[in-house]
């Protein structure tokens, strides 16, 4: 069993708005991992129910 876990500082308090939807858009649809561990995110953009968030 193989398991994709993916880091990343995602840097929210200097990002652009549209370079962070860009940023999600490459997490959730290129990286695809099974566990993503996010520093610097507000993750309102996964409140489809679809992930487990975890502060």
């Amino acid at each position: 069993m193989e398991i994709k876990i993916s880091t990343w500082n995602m840097d929210y308090w200097k990002t652009p708005g549209p370079r962070r939807l860009a940023a999600w858009n490459y997490l959730i649809t290129e990286l695809n991992s099974d566990i993503s561990l996010l520093q610097e995110t507000k993750p309102q953009v996964l409140s489809d129910g679809s992930y487990d968030i975890c502060y």
